[in-house]
């Protein structure tokens, strides 16, 4: 083929309509086949005098040649050599003169490469006609030119520029100080990121020999003058405009921070008070201002002691950026904005500076004067500010200002601009969840904002409305979720008013997701409240079931998971007799979809459905239909079966299509391939992403049935063991995260269940092997936990021993050596703690990353099943993780002290002797139960009850003491201001005050001297009435009406006597529903007991009601004996 016919082509293919690019491609893949087209195509490249899109495609083939640069002659490749270098001196046209330098790069990296990395066998003229041109002071064209080559070729060579460190260091220290371009400099500073980069890697497994010290001293001295040169770059000492920046100005900084041996060389102090210089220069462009933002972010996240050690930094880059989102007015939805950017520095911040340096400067020199501000975006800047600290400051906000956040929040939900209330409902559910102990106590403040919003909100069609209008409704939902977990029982009083305005919404709002968010908010409620759902549970199954029958008439309703996932909730949590009613024919639907989807690509559907399953386990126990059993096995089977098609389904998803893409020769570019990439389709990658996970949760759901089934049917699917056995355990090793988890809780539920089964009936099950599958499971947990860097891994095979050892008791360790279990411990607290320590800069008081937090309470929740074994097994196999575990106690986490605290509580529960002295453990708890967290105290308190129960008799001189500390914090009032730490008991604590009351008004009598019936007169006077929370009412009458405590003297106090008598009537008669069916029984049975020993005094009560409310009580007194 001629050259005329390869120009023709690249005419054709230039300029061709569609009809005639199909042909044009066609022919041109022939011509490419030949190795003889290398030589025709430079010759298109190099004349000037044809068009620029023509020489351009030829240029772009010509890359794709070099793919197979062994494959060219040495003639080929000389001639592409030197006829570069030629070209890069003549060309005029400045796109096709940044095409050649590509292509130069390009060329030098294929003969760089296929030298082994020897320069000096590669191409060592274009390295000496950069290094040339770079030195030419009196032509700043050709500078900029070869500094721009030399940036190409040292990014082409990907990972392995580190080589050419020494030839180009001082072509570059002297390009950083070109006083006469500013393209230069920045070329410069481009290059040294990547030198930087690539030599990240020296001294790994090692010290580096010399050449490696060598060249990091010298990249250090490139390092010292990028500050200098960066600021050669702005304002005013270049135009705004004269540079455009591709790339960004602080990668090289960014770069070092990661870079451990560079990072001993080099003072990154500069850089930061640079960083905060380019954050407030408004005249450069958003994305240079992001650049220095992002370093900000790297920095703190791997060098926060760098900042924290620079007096006033983190304090000044929160103004500055506080005051950058101040004067934005991006949306928040904008992917990669300075918005975003700003919030993600002020995040990482908060996450890993102490937050003592940092709530008062963002709280009090930025958010408090925002909120007031008449400026809108302000406004919205304190309130997202706020929103994203809150995850790294939580414990500081909720101990010193969670009356004042909460205020400055509620404001803001109501403020008249959607921008401002939008980023307060971000502030409100981020608040909810990451300081919920603490701001539960506020349910009577924010739920009626949040009740009154949802009004607002139920007539808007979210598919129809604008993205800023979806983001606040999906906000609000998101702090209703949030209230729900947050106020937990305390949700009560708001369930009628908030289900009566969820159903409104259902009932009328014809939006799919509207719908979904109304089924989703009914799953959070139900699971909050449990059991005390009861009242409202026809209600619930009334609308949830008529969206289920919806979806057989309407193919297209979305809503109908999350419907099949409310019922899921109501079924689990619900106590109630008529969910037994409803039972059979769930069940019966529920399979129905299992079986009808199983051939359709339905997986969300069964993954409900599987749930749904799960859910009914627990109102049928162990009457579950064993042909039922039988079915939901095969469905699941079938599922974990599902892998080739899932394989297959993927590929095509992910690929189109089955063709081999690789064959690049078959491939002709256009005009706009200049980078070879070919962009993804986005839109397809987020439907198989969706489409995958669908399926990863459907196999998850149908773990957790058999998880369920095999604690609540086990005699209905022994009989399925093995077929179940052999694909759960195929999934110990499944590349999904959590498939893996909830395939390690199914093999221990598994085996478990045998072990149940065959202690009832050894002929069931072989029971020595089922201890050959738990020696081998045990191993296969022990190696996750030895070998694993993912942390959920590693507390996933800790929660699996954990049900092992709650199952097998001190039947596993005759199994599994305990020794073995006390040396696994030992390696997670001491390696994982070790490395809490040292993973952050440690002369600086950081607040610990939650994820290794859980590490260790995983391993602590199996301390107390190990606590099973024989006293002298534990101390003498477990005394060095107990130690670990009273050493964190010196740490000023409160989070810590309270996983700790109810960690030795637990294990004292199981082993009363797992201190030598009882002391040690009463002054723990004595010490810690008035701790200002709230969560340390509620755990105290817990310990000191578990100790009074298991040790009366060491506790009984010091009865007087604890029960006026009891006292103490019941009577703590809710604060006037956050100038004091102390708050109102929460319901945890109070529900723990009143257990620990109740185990020493049982241990009182028996080991308690005469002086302590006057103290406990005094407390239960005071005790009562408990606030608003009379689910602890149970607990204590019936504890005041069991021996031998009835017969005690305090409990025949007449005072004592008419006080319990009137709170008893009194919530019978108003807070009824605030009470357990238990909880019922105990107060009307310690009013019957009252009837026949103190008959007068309960008539006397009775007289301060009303003749029906005296009928009401006496006819329940009647029923319920």
């Amino acid at each position: 083929m001629s050259s005329p016919t390869l120009v023709d082509l690249l005419r054709k293919l230039t300029s061709a309509d569609g009809g005639l690019i199909r042909e044009t491609t066609s022919q041109l893949k022939k011509y490419l086949s030949s190795d003889e087209s290398v030589g025709e195509l430079f010759v298109v490249l190099s004349d000037v005098g044809e068009e620029v899109g023509v020489r351009n495609a030829a240029g772009v083939m010509l890359r794709k040649k070099l793919r197979v640069w062994d494959r060219w002659s040495v003639d080929q490749q000389a001639m592409l050599r030197s006829g570069l270098i030629r070209l890069l001196g003549v060309e005029k046209d400045k796109k096709m003169l940044h095409n050649l330098v590509e292509l130069c790069a390009r060329a030098f990296c294929a003969s760089y490469e296929a030298s082994g990395g020897r320069l000096v066998s590669s191409w060592p003229e274009l390295m000496e006609y950069i290094c040339c041109g770079c030195g030419r002071v009196d032509d700043v064209s050709s500078r900029e030119l070869c500094y721009s080559l030399l940036y190409s070729v040292l990014n082409s060579l990907t990972d392995d520029a580190c080589p050419l460190l020494g030839c180009v260091a001082g072509v570059l220290a002297s390009g950083m100080r070109d006083a006469g371009s500013a393209r230069v400099r920045y070329e410069c500073l481009k290059s040294v990121a990547v030198l930087v980069t690539d030599s990240e890697c020296w001294g790994e497994g090692g010290g580096g020999g010399e050449e490696e010290d060598e060249g990091v001293a010298v990249l250090a001295g490139l390092v010292g003058e990028v500050p200098a040169t960066i600021r050669s770059l702005l304002p005013p000492a270049v135009a705004a405009d004269s540079v455009s920046f591709d790339s960004d100005l602080f990668d090289v900084f960014g770069s070092c921070v990661t870079h451990t041996r560079l990072m001993r060389l080099i003072d990154l102090t500069a850089s930061v008070e640079l960083a905060i210089e380019v954050m407030g220069c408004g005249e450069l462009d958003a994305f240079v201002r992001k650049g220095a933002l992002g370093y900000i972010v790297d920095l703190t996240r791997v060098r926060s002691s760098v900042i924290a050690k620079m007096e006033g930094a983190a304090e000044t880059v929160l103004r500055r950026v506080f005051g950058v989102m101040c004067g934005l007015e991006e949306n928040e939805y904008e992917h990669d904005s300075l918005l975003q950017q700003c919030t993600q520095t002020i995040d990482t911040l908060a996450q890993r500076l102490p937050s003592s340096v940092i709530v008062p400067t963002l709280l009090g020199a930025c958010i408090e004067p925002a909120v007031a501000d008449p400026h809108t975006y302000t406004r919205r800047a304190a309130f997202l500010a706020l929103a994203v600290s809150v995850e790294g400051c939580c414990r500081y906000y909720a101990e010193h200002s969670i009356t004042q956040l909460m205020q400055i929040i509620l404001q803001g939900i109501v403020d008249p601009h959607s921008v401002v209330s939008l980023s307060a409902l971000f502030a409100l559910g981020e608040l909810l969840s990451y300081a919920e102990s603490y701001a539960a106590q506020y349910g009577a403040t924010f739920m009626p904002v949040i009740l009154d919003a949802l009004t607002k909100v139920g007539d808007v069609n979210y598919e129809e409305s604008q993205e800023d209008v979806q983001l606040w409704i999906s906000r609000l939902f998101y702090a209703l979720e949030e209230a729900c977990e947050c106020l937990d029982n305390e949700l009560v009083p708001y369930l009628g008013d908030l289900f009566s305005r969820l159903f409104t919404i259902q009932k009328t709002n014809p939006s799919q997701r509207m719908q979904q968010f109304v089924f989703e908010s009914v799953s959070f409620a139900v699971s909050a409240v449990d059991k005390l759902i009861a009242p409202y549970v026809d209600g619930l199954l009334d609308v949830v079931g008529g969206c289920i029958k919806a979806r057989e008439c309407n193919n297209e309703c979305l809503a109908f998971t999350e419907a099949l996932s409310a019922l899921s909730n109501i079924f689990r949590y619900a106590e109630t007799p008529q969910l037994r009613s409803y039972a059979d024919s769930t069940a019966n639907f529920a399979m129905q979809l299992l079986t009808t989807n199983a051939d359709q690509d339905e997986p969300a559907e069964r993954s409900a459905a599987y749930d749904v399953m799960a859910a009914l386990t627990y109102v049928y126990k162990e009457k579950v239909d064993r042909a039922l059993v039988s079915g939901l096995v095969e469905q699941a089977l079938k599922t974990f079966n599902d892998d080739q098609d899932d394989t297959d389904l993927r590929h095509i998803l992910r690929n189109g299509s089955s063709i081999d893409e690789d064959d690049d020769e078959d491939h002709v570019p256009d005009d706009d391939d200049v980078d070879d990439d070919v962009d993804d389709d986005d839109d397809d990658d987020d439907e198989f992403e969706i489409l995958e996970r669908d399926y990863a949760d459907e196999r998850v759901s149908a773990l957790n049935l058999l998880s369920d089934l095999s604690v609540n049917s086990e005699e209905s699917l022994v009989p399925h063991f093995d077929k179940i056995w052999s694909a759960v355990h195929r999934h110990l090793d499944h590349p999904d995260e959590d498939i893996q988890n909830n395939a390690i809780r199914c093999a221990c539920c598994l085996l478990v269940m045998c072990f149940n089964v065959a202690s009832k009936d050894s002929a069931a099950v072989d029971e020595a092997r089922i201890q050959g599958m738990l020696v081998k499971l045990y191993d296969e947990l022990e190696d996750k936990i030895k070998e694993s860097e993912v942390h959920a891994m590693v507390i996933s095979a800790l929660n699996g021993i954990q049900i092992l050892l709650s199952g097998f008791e001190k039947a596993l360790f005759s199994v599994i050596a305990i020794e073995r279990v006390a040396n696994m411990l030992e390696l997670v607290l001491t390696r994982k703690i070790s490395c809490l320590n040292t993973a952050v800069d440690t002369d600086v008081d950081l607040e610990e990353p939650e994820l290794d937090g859980l590490v260790m309470e995983a391993a602590g929740d199996v301390l107390p099943g190990c606590a099973t074994c024989d006293p002298d097994d534990f101390s003498r196999h477990f005394s060095s993780c107990i130690a670990v575990l009273l050493n964190q106690l010196k740490r000023p986490n409160s989070a810590r002290k309270a996983f700790v605290v109810a960690t030795l509580a637990c294990c004292i529960n199981n082993q009363p002797k797992l201190f030598v002295d009882e002391s040690i453990a009463f002054e723990l708890f004595n010490t810690l139960m008035t701790d200002q967290n709230d969560e340390v105290s509620q755990n105290s308190v817990y310990g000191m009850r578990v100790l009074v129960n298991k040790a009366p008799a060491y506790c009984a001189p010091h009865f007087e003491h604890v029960l006026n500390t009891l006292h103490a914090l019941v009577s703590q009032k809710k604060p006037q201001s956050d100038s004091t730490n102390k708050h109102s008991p929460s319901a945890a604590l109070l529900d723990n005050i009143c257990g620990c009351a109740c185990s020493i008004l049982k241990a009182v009598a028996t080991h308690a001297p005469e002086s302590t019936s006057k103290t406990i007169l005094d407390f239960i006077l005071n005790l009562l009435p408990l606030n608003a929370d009379k689910e602890n009412y149970g607990p204590l009458f019936e504890c005041m009406t069991s021996e031998p405590i009835s017969n005690a003297e305090f409990a025949n106090n007449d005072s004592v006597a008419q006080k319990l008598c009137q709170e008893a009537i009194k919530t019978i008669v108003q807070d009824e529903a605030d009470l357990s069916p238990d909880g019922q029984k105990a107060l009307l049975k310690y009013l019957a007991n009252q009837a026949h020993q103190k008959r007068d005094l309960l008539l006397k009560t009775l007289e301060t009601c009303s003749e029906q409310q005296r009928n009401v009580v006496m006819d329940k007194i009647t029923n319920n004996n």
